[in-house]
């Protein structure tokens, strides 16, 4: 049964509008944020360090853009207005990058994102203040207190179901459907979000005639602003010496205002070093994000895409908040540990610190199954050996003389030498006795089992060299194929493409191609095309990505160019693992017999592995989610609702501005330590981040030792927090300005 109240005054039907509303901007946001920083790095061409930074200004540019926001809609256009003209900026950034995602339009694409994410940060940062607190002005107060605090359920429910249901699915938009050259569809994974972005805007429209809108009562941000400046320019014009710098505002400003300052600032102090916290708490979309891209996500089920990972986090938190404060802060009390909210404040840091040493040591081991990548200057060489021998390769002018032995199919990489001319010099041994090699070995003249050979290392490119025999000299010879090899990790995928010797290829062949079947059948043939119409190219395929797995490898060729009829001779069996690069040789197979089958084949085929796959599991990154969701939990939380304990009713709007503000500096300092390029190394830098954070919990520590705390009832804070703050996903607070007053205040030691 409904109390008097409730059938008095009916739920609003407004509020269902701004939920809505809220879920379609949430999944925009979080839809869009989750690929961002692979679309600046992959698609767009900027490294990762470059994404890192270009990912950290626009969260930052959110943020900072909240306090304008709060400010125009508290003293100028009021909510709704703000609100509505916002959104349509939001939407037509979300609209122009998708536009600028789309290849075949070509348009400049990174001047079209840059301009997309200023729109999408003035957008989303201007209403981040409005939305809740517009939601909140929809019910009479207090006679609707119980209809009230059942929409901030159903908010904060709307926010979490909106940004983990898009940081789920665009993803698999970005990764599993193919609409570029590159595989992807970030034009699909954009435009989702500006479909449901644009979505959002209609809603609130359409519920307009619904809604109670209160007219601009001025901003408390702005009185706080203009007290202090009038202090400052006012102090010691007076004559007089004040016992407080702020009581030269008292002839303009109301006295109770300047002692409700006076407060605040003693609380904001201790938000100064807060901004480190949010520096490593927001690498997760950045760092932690490029870093789960170089493991390995397969599952028997399903292969976990890099940028799914985040969600962890968002399932992490909506657990431990209950269990912290059921449980977990019960137990402690009974020994006396983390009782008192700066303990739990300093802990969570320390914390945060503690998850970037076990991210830099997870990096550490990483390291060891990156590609080797070539600089200006540098290059690879990987001698294929498809002779039926074993042989020694050495490089003369590289400064490592001694030969390189390679056995029969088999590779040797000379990494990161320097580029310029080399001789490279073959010899063939006799060591195998197996009647291919012998046989082969006995058709040389002692003179031609050396052979000396020019090539060119060039300039930052890793490049394949085929050991083949020559059919027309008679003797050992090199084939270049002139495509690079492509060594950067394919995510989650395999990186494949064929080089081939074309002397071992029948005269006769034409459109000749390298099938692989899936031996699940779990996806359609993949084919490499190596001759087309009986012209030889550049002896290598194009490169390609295939689900990591068995495959079946045969060989395609026509004998006519006029006739539909294929055909096939199988070559081998190979299996390609995530994250790998590999490089399948085709070659003449000198015996015609494959020793692990007896059939006669006219070709040989090697695998060889250019990059290491992805090894280390994704899995392995559970442990630093954990820890730094644990952090958030004792900073975040206990730290608003130790500020809201602290300060004046009338400034909790105040304390919600500096509270994002240290955000947007923490994702500054992001910016900073990435531009001034302290370490090449990703894990130094997170040991640089973990350092950071450590000292800044000590020089915090000790200003909380010194802070004096006012004591309020834990009930009273808990409710008053609870009522103010809906929490989203990325841990960052949503906050409107309905609240209980604070009463019961004393001082105590804090720290």
């Amino acid at each position: 049964m409904g109390t008097d109240s409730d059938k008095k005054f009916p739920y609003p039907k407004s509020v269902f509008f701004i939920i809505g509303n809220e879920f379609c901007e949430r999944f925009s946001y979080y839809g869009m944020r989750v690929v961002l920083s692979f679309y600046l790095a992959k698609y767009l061409g900027y490294n990762e360090s470059e994404a890192t930074v270009i990912f950290h200004v626009f969260v930052s540019l959110c943020y900072f853009l909240s306090l304008p926001g709060a400010i125009i809609a508290d003293s100028f256009l009021g909510k709704f207005k703000t609100i509505l003209y916002l959104s349509i900026v939001y939407a037509i950034g979300n609209v122009v990058l998708s536009l600028g995602a789309i290849e075949d339009l070509k348009l400049p694409q990174r001047l079209f994102t840059m301009v997309g994410l200023l729109f999408i940060g003035i957008g989303t940062g201007g209403i981040k203040p409005c939305v809740s607190a517009f939601g909140g002005d929809q019910f009479l107060l207090p006679q609707q207190a119980k209809q009230f605090a059942s929409f901030f359920s159903i908010f904060y429910f709307s926010i979490n179901a909106g940004s983990l249901l898009s940081t789920t699915i665009t993803p698999v938009f970005r990764k599993d459907i193919s609409c570029s050259k590159d595989g992807s569809c970030y034009p699909l994974a954009f435009g989702v979000p500006a479909i449901l972005m644009i979505v959002s805007l209609i809603i609130f429209i359409i519920g307009r005639p619904t809604y109670r809108m209160k007219p601009p009562e001025g901003n408390i941000i702005v009185k706080v602003s203009s007290c202090i400046k009038y202090a400052l320019s006012n102090k010691g014009k007076s004559g007089v010496v004040k016992k407080h710098w702020l009581d030269n505002a008292e002839d303009k400003f109301d006295p109770v205002l300047i002692e409700d300052i006076k407060s605040v600032l003693k609380v904001l102090v201790l938000f100064i070093p807060f901004p480190i916290f949010w520096a490593l708490y927001d690498q997760q979309g950045s760092t932690w994000t490029f870093q789960a891209n170089r493991m390995n996500g397969w599952l028997p089920f399903y292969t976990i895409k890099p940028d799914q990972f985040q969600l962890i986090n968002a399932l992490l938190i909506l657990a431990f908040i209950p269990l912290f404060d059921r449980i977990i802060y019960p137990k402690l009390a009974q020994y006396n540990l983390l009782v008192k909210p700066l303990q739990r404040l300093t802990t969570g840091g320390i914390l945060a610190g503690v998850a970037f040493l076990v991210s830099a040591l997870l990096e550490f081991k990483l390291e060891t199954t990156y590609p080797v990548l070539p600089k200006i200057g540098e290059s690879n060489l990987n001698f294929i050996n498809t002779l039926p021998c074993n042989i020694n390769i050495t490089l003369e002018g590289y400064i490592d003389r001694i030969p390189k032995l390679i056995l029969l199919n088999e590779n040797y990489i000379y990494k990161t030498i320097q580029s310029k001319d080399y001789t490279v010099q073959i010899e063939l041994l006799s060591d195998d006795n197996s009647f291919p090699c012998k046989s082969f070995h006995e058709g040389f003249h002692k003179t031609d089992l050396i052979q000396r050979i020019n090539l060119v290392a060039k300039s930052t490119e890793a490049n394949s060299v085929l050991v083949v025999f020559n059919k027309i000299t008679k003797r050992i010879d090199i084939v270049e194929p002139k495509r690079p090899d492509w060594l950067e990790k394919a995510e989650g995928d395999s990186g494949l493409r064929i080089v081939y010797d074309h002397n071992a290829m029948n005269a006769r062949w034409t459109n000749v191609s390298v099938i692989l079947r899936s031996k699940d059948h779990s996806m359609p043939p993949l084919q490499f095309r190596i001759m087309r119409a009986n012209n030889i190219d550049d002896a290598s395929s194009e490169r390609n990505t295939t689900k990591p797995g068995k495959y079946e490898v045969t060989l395609m060729y026509y004998l006519n160019l006029n006739t539909e009829d294929s055909n096939e001779i199988p070559l081998s069996e190979i299996e390609l693992l995530a994250g790998g690069n590999y490089i399948l040789s085709l070659a003449k197979n000198q015996s015609n017999i494959d020793n692990s089958s007896g059939h006669v084949y006219p070709l040989t085929l090697g695998i060889h592995t250019i990059t290491e796959p992805n090894s280390i599991h994704m899995i392995w990154l559970l442990p630093q989610y954990i820890i730094i969701t644990v952090g958030e939990v004792m900073f975040s939380i206990t730290g608003l609702e130790f500020s809201y304990s602290q300060a004046p009713q009338s400034m909790k709007a105040v304390l919600t501005s500096a509270w994002l503000l240290t955000v947007g500096f923490g994702n500054v300092i992001v910016v900073i330590l990435h531009t001034a390029h302290f370490f090449e190394k990703v894990s130094y830098n997170l040991l640089l981040f973990a350092g950071l954070m450590f000292v800044d919990m000590l020089i915090f520590a000790c200003m909380a030792y010194a802070y004096k705390t006012k004591e309020v009832g834990i009930q009273n804070v808990k409710e008053d927090f609870q009522n103010d703050i809906i929490g989203d996903k990325s841990g960052s607070k949503e906050i409107h300005t309905v609240g209980h007053p604070n009463d019961g205040l004393q001082e105590e030691e804090i720290f």
